[in-house]
């Protein structure tokens, strides 16, 4: 395994990679100045990436904490409780189900750039994807448990 797996050493750290006139060695071939740009510009697309899935979680967490807001703040009827858990679950979907997308994407980036120690690329992250995934899950479960907690009101026709 060696030093190569040390995150404070980097990724590239057992690929001898030195500097060269036409561009930069990463192995066995040289990367040319647009080679560089494409690297560079991949290497931002896997930054964008893992931002958004945070974005996406917070946004569904706001979202999810706003319905729970409104159903303390006014009491609603049956069938409104129902329309609300359809959006709950709607919310909580859409979140995961683009949690998982961009964890597809980033596994692409990171074949596209090509990492030699990485064996599973969609594997990587994936805790963090874990607990993104658990906060809007657990949040949607929290809003779902307290909005049928309450008493139906007596406007309520069932």
């Amino acid at each position: 395994m060696g030093n190569s797996c040390d995150p404070r050493r980097g990724l590239w750290r057992g690929v001898a990679s030195t500097n060269v006139r036409q561009g930069i060695s990463w192995g066995a071939h040289n990367l040319s100045e647009p080679d560089n740009v494409d690297r560079a510009s991949q290497l931002e697309e896997l930054r964008f990436a893992k931002r958004q899935q945070w974005y996406i979680a917070t946004a569904a967490v706001t979202l999810l904490s706003a319905i729970f807001w409104i159903e303390h703040s006014i009491r609603l009827v049956r069938w409104e409780k129902i329309v609300v858990t359809v959006f709950i679950g709607l919310i909580a979907g859409f979140g995961i189900c683009f949690l998982v997308k961009l964890q597809n994407h980033l596994k692409e980036v990171r074949l596209t750039l090509g990492y030699p120690n990485d064996l599973n690329p969609w594997w990587r992250g994936v805790d963090v994807l874990s607990v993104l995934i658990g906060v809007v899950a657990l949040a949607a479960l929290v809003v779902l448990y307290f909005l049928w907690s309450h008493q139906v009101s007596a406007a309520s026709p069932a």
